[in-house]
């Protein structure tokens, strides 16, 4: 009888060890650890398992209050919608998830714009957990955001099936894609664009049909310094001029097919030391403007004498094409139309460089991994189709779920014209390739916009030489990451 209360107790110690371990984790899960006899390998938990209508846990998502402030006033200011708005969307999201998963704890937790992803710095320095101090399972990025390791994302490889990935447009995986492994859902595809006043477009344009070069024929970096004149770049800029620049051409989207194991990116030829000094030489004309206009950077484009305005994502380009701010409609040459950015190398650039935003799922440590990665997954998976036109409706972006993209194209929130160009735009990459926001090499992971940033700091202050920083941008030295990151050489 000893000996059976001896076997009790220390059953119940590994229990409870067990169960603390899990708290830890930040998830619970109850009844259906193991649905259908699967295994899970300490080594590798990451392999889809089939979640029973009544297993437990608790989840934390790292969202951002909404995608697009305004650069020209308070950056915590919002166009359009309130936060409290995009916040009821993201509850309205986790209750339907919940009446799925009853027993699953979801906590949205709003993050900064700047905040690291997933509480991981660039170079792979812990930041803070957040408020409710427990580490995410899903993490928000897009364009501006810091990326997170490789070594911290769930790979979904296993969790895709084609049927899966065609709910998606096929030109969103690539972008989520990085050496053979899919890192994210997509949630939507932004289109990066330069504006240009429609005086300098006509002036590129013979043929006087409206259309930049770069809209036609393409353009290259020395077509675009020609053009711009007397200033190379409008203020404020910033380090996502250099990741437009840093576009590398992904091949057209294969359709769906066998995501078991993933399967990468061919590889590419180097950049050129010519590539490397074009942007050398844009990047010290670029320097001297800056400087002499740092005293009135708030200036609107359309007030401003300018000859090409970049870097300012997405957000910036709503702006742009809606009235009033951007003086569409007025007679002179300063309303302001939407141009590729140039080609740094090869061939001139003729489409947008695109990004995704997505939703990534992290990994943790502690029992039951598999569960409650597979959880994560679902919810992830989720959330970037749950009215996924609604955080697109002020961008110059369009939802990657297909269902709310055949809703955003039946009501387009932007002006008719604009809608059409970034539908059009999309429909041509994916025929053509892809120009990747910062990722030079397409076989390579994108550079962190967070390190970018961080170098333009350095440039801006002297610090950093043309050379050194177009090198930089142009080779990519973050190697070991899924979606950039690490400290430049």
């Amino acid at each position: 009888m000893r000996r059976w209360r001896r076997l009790a107790l220390t059953a119940a110690v590994a229990l409870a060890v067990g169960l603390a371990a899990a708290l830890g984790s930040g998830v619970v899960f109850g009844p259906g650890l193991r649905p259908g006899g699967q295994r899970q390998e300490p080594a590798d938990p990451y392999f889809p398992v089939e979640l029973p209508p009544d297993v437990r846990g608790r989840l934390v998502v790292h969202d951002h209050a909404w995608p697009h402030p305004d650069p020209f006033a308070d950056p915590n200011r919002f166009q359009g919608e309130q936060a409290e708005t995009w916040a009821q969307r993201l509850d309205a999201a986790v209750a339907a998830f919940q009446r799925r998963f009853p027993g699953v704890e979801v906590v949205v937790e709003v993050r900064p714009f700047a905040a690291a992803a997933g509480g991981v710095e660039p170079g792979g320095r812990a930041g803070p957990a957040g408020p409710g101090g427990a580490s995410p399972d899903v993490v928000a990025v897009w364009w501006d955001g810091s990326l997170p390791a490789a070594g911290d994302v769930v790979a979904l490889n296993r969790y895709l099936t084609p049927e899966i990935m065609a709910q998606y447009h096929p030109a969103a995986w690539p972008l989520v894609e990085s050496g053979g492994v899919y890192w994210g859902w997509p949630r939507w595809i932004a289109l990066h664009y330069w504006i240009a006043p429609r005086a300098m477009v006509a002036a590129t344009d013979p043929a006087g049909s409206g259309a930049a070069a770069g809209s036609t024929g393409g353009w290259t970096l020395a077509d675009a310094l020609a053009a711009a004149g007397a200033g190379f770049l409008a203020p404020p800029a910033s380090g996502g001029l250099l990741l437009e620049l840093a576009a590398g051409t992904l091949p057209p989207p294969a359709p769906p097919g066998d995501a078991g194991e993933g399967g990468g990116m061919p590889g590419v030829e180097g950049v050129g030391e010519e590539a490397v000094t074009a942007l050398a030489g844009a990047l010290g004309r670029l320097r001297v403007l800056l400087t002499e206009t740092a005293a009135d950077p708030g200036r609107r484009l359309a007030e401003a004498d300018f000859g090409l305005a970049a870097g300012f994502g997405p957000a910036l380009g709503h702006w742009a094409v809606s009235p009033p701010l951007s003086g569409r409609g007025r007679p002179d040459g300063r309303t302001l139309e939407l141009v590729p950015p140039p080609a740094v190398d090869g061939a001139p650039a003729r489409l947008p460089v695109l990004s995704a935003g997505a939703y990534a799922v992290l990994r943790k440590s502690g029992p039951d991994e598999a569960v409650r990665a597979q959880l994560a997954v679902e919810l992830a998976r989720h959330l970037s189709a749950w009215q996924a036109e609604a955080p697109v409706a002020r961008l110059l972006a369009l939802p990657a779920h297909i269902p709310a993209l055949e809703r955003w194209r039946a009501a387009p929130p932007l002006p008719a014209a604009a809608a059409a160009r970034l539908l059009d735009d999309l429909e041509r990459s994916a025929a053509e390739g892809l120009r990747a926001y910062g990722r030079p090499d397409p076989a390579a992971a994108p550079l962190d916009p967070v390190l970018v940033r961080q170098w333009w700091r350095e440039w801006l202050g002297g610090q950093v030489d043309d050379e050194t920083l177009a090198r930089w941008v142009l080779t990519g030295p973050a190697r070991g990451r899924t979606a950039g990151g690490g400290d430049a050489p």
